[in-house]
């Protein structure tokens, strides 16, 4: 008999490839075999939900009410059944309450203080900005033309962003720092401003505290947990916000600043960022010319009402970036002329602790030396360095993830080899689809899992092996060497 794991394993891949049918009956197999599993019964909830089975998804919810504690899981699908039916605000922030009470201690939702900074409030939810903006710039699409060819589990969600005006001028609204989500009096916006519009605009239950401010939302409404303390803000400013992973502050945050170079100049207003930018967000910044002191930096315990809010939409989607974003960033901060003292090809590897560790790498390295690749670590590197060591590169191996972000700045003509998961493939198409854009040479290399993942949600994380021989065969019919 399958275990009740591989069956959830097994459902979340079918629930990100929207595979509603197939998910359905692998999550209501495991809760034949465990009635008391919130997860199970999440994933068959959500499968019923998105296939606009509500009263069967409701039905369903009734049932596990009567055999189960409600957990976290359960909890937010009721919310989500309350928000489609009309409930009360209060009845429902009641329940978001209740949901909040069953999160662990470290979820990022219940601490750093925020269970007394914050409240629960239930907004109309808009689909689009544009309907509360001053001004909007022209959409992405017809500005900087088509996308490439690219691989996203929905590309229905790319060319929806790619659809979306470049710029939005924006009078008396209110920002939530770390979501960076915009409201007003009674309404949530978030559509055209967020990289991933499933997180905001769906079902964000399973998601990392990203969105830790949307807990659901459905027919319109959402309950929100947002500060409850708003500082007004009189002068005009620009909406960046911020990400602490590399590539989402690439991709997401720096290059929609693209699209304010005939509407503003980005050195004239104050930036909006959070109030703990890494050393090497300030490093990238300082090298746009924007000062330490020309950045508004906001805490996630309030809110900040601005009168003129300059808003510019990401040039990125779901795991894609539009060839504009890139080039952008390329101009921005290289590439220059080759410089020999760097090496041609490089191997990636972490200096820090990361949930894929690579359990072979050095066996992998010593079969690929001898072919000119050097070991290169851009987590132990700044902004700049990153940067100037890939713009000198031939060829680049590394592991699936942000670590191979900087091949945004790699040659046109570099080869990359993505060592990632068979389950990722379908799913991770970030790296790939930068390389698409550019025109870059992109190869894979499968790997195999070499340690337990305890963590269903994602089929991503946990150690991973590659076989030696494989990575040396690849790499040597690729470059001929």
């Amino acid at each position: 008999m399958t275990d009740v794991k591989t069956l959830l394993d097994k459902a979340f891949v079918h629930f990100k490839l929207s595979q509603f049918d197939q998910q359905l009956a692998l999550a209501l197999s495991a809760l034949q075999t465990d009635p008391k599993s919130s997860l199970a019964l999440t994933l068959a909830f959500l499968a019923l939900w998105k296939s606009d089975r509500r009263d069967d998804a409701a039905s369903l919810l009734n049932d596990f009410r009567t055999r189960a504690k409600p957990q976290a899981y359960a909890i937010a699908c009721e919310i989500l059944s309350l928000l489609r039916t009309g409930a009360d605000d209060a009845q429902i922030e009641e329940a978001g309450w209740q949901w909040l009470a069953c999160l662990q201690p470290n979820d990022a939702r219940v601490s750093s203080g925020r269970l007394e900074t914050c409240g629960f409030k239930v907004l109309h939810q808009h689909s689009h900005l544009a309907e509360r903006a001053e001004a909007t710039g022209p959409v992405i699409r017809d500005l900087h033309g088509e996308l490439k060819r690219v691989k996203t589990m929905d590309p229905e969600l790319v060319q929806e962003r790619m659809d979306q005006p470049s710029c939005f001028v924006v009078r008396n609204i209110q920002v939530v720092p770390g979501d960076w989500v915009l409201i007003d009096d009674d309404n949530l916006y978030c559509r055209e401003i967020h990289n991933w519009p499933s997180r905001t605009q769906h079902t964000p239950i399973f998601e990392s505290p990203d969105t830790r401010s949307i807990i659901a939302s459905a027919d319109g409404r959402a309950l929100c947990f947002v500060p409850t303390e708003v500082v007004d803000v009189d002068e005009d400013c620009i909406l960046l916000g911020s990400h602490k992973n590399y590539h989402y502050w690439l991709t997401e945050h720096l290059a929609r600043l693209k699209n304010l170079e005939n509407v503003t100049d980005i050195r004239a207003l104050k930036i909006v960022v959070s109030d703990d930018l890494t050393p090497l967000q300030l490093d990238s910044l300082r090298q746009l010319g924007i000062p330490d002191n020309n950045l508004l930096r906001c805490p996630e315990n309030k809110i900040y009402r601005f009168n003129t809010l300059f808003v510019p939409t990401p040039l990125s989607a779901v795991d894609v970036v539009h060839k504009a974003g890139v080039e952008w960033l390329r101009e921005a901060f290289g590439p220059g002329q080759r410089d020999a003292s760097y090496p041609k090809r490089i191997f990636v590897t972490r200096t820090k602790e990361h949930r894929r560790k690579f359990v072979n790498e050095a066996e992998c390295y010593e079969r690929v030396e001898d072919l000119g690749f050097e070991l290169v670590a851009p987590d132990s590197m700044s902004f700049q360095e990153q940067n100037h060591i890939l713009q000198n590169a031939e060829a680049v191996i590394g592991p699936y993830g942000t670590c191979l972000s900087p091949i945004a700045f790699a040659p046109l003509d570099c080869h990359i080899f993505e060592l990632i998961d068979g389950p990722s493939i379908k799913l991770h198409r970030f790296n790939e689809n930068i390389a698409t854009q550019l025109g870059q040479q992109f190869h894979v290399v499968e790997t195999e899992r070499a340690t337990h993942v305890s963590d269903t949600l994602s089929r991503a994380h946990g150690g991973f092996r590659v076989d030696p021989q494989t990575l040396r065969q690849t790499v040597m019919e690729v470059l001929g060497a």
